[in-house]
């Protein structure tokens, strides 16, 4: 059993898919559904276990759905814009079997074209030179 499983999943689902069959498997989702994402990780999971996804906004309504259906619980929810006046493009979600009162934030990436917010610099600051 795990305590944490970490998952960057395709984004795109029903879209036009380009001719590269590598490309086609990261960013689509034709090699893991959300369906398969959730049962997987609902058998591997401890019961104290966390899965970590981050979304497209267009996708939440159904994860929403499926983690109930899986008897998951939204537990910690980040609300991701890239500038602080647009709508929310992501989100970060992280999901549990055991239901604990959810925790919900706020991140903007950028508040002008290449002038990013603190709290992001802070978050990618070892990923990015």
């Amino acid at each position: 059993m795990y305590d944490l499983i970490v998952c960057n999943p395709p984004y795109f689902t029903d879209s036009l898919e380009c001719p590269d069959p590598s490309r086609n498997n990261a960013r689509h989702n034709v090699s893991l559904t959300y369906e398969e994402l959730f049962d997987c990780a609902r058998k591997l999971l401890s019961e104290t276990g966390r899965l970590a996804i981050i979304i497209p906004s267009v996708q939440y309504e159904k994860i929403f759905a499926l983690a109930k259906e899986n008897n998951m619980f939204l537990i910690r929810q980040t609300n991701v814009r890239p500038t602080p006046n647009s709508a929310i493009k992501r989100y970060l979600l992280e999901f549990s079997p055991t239901e604990i009162p959810l925790q919900e934030t706020d991140l903007t990436i950028e508040l002008s074209r290449h002038n990013y917010t603190e709290e992001y610099k802070a978050l990618t600051k070892d990923f990015y030179l």
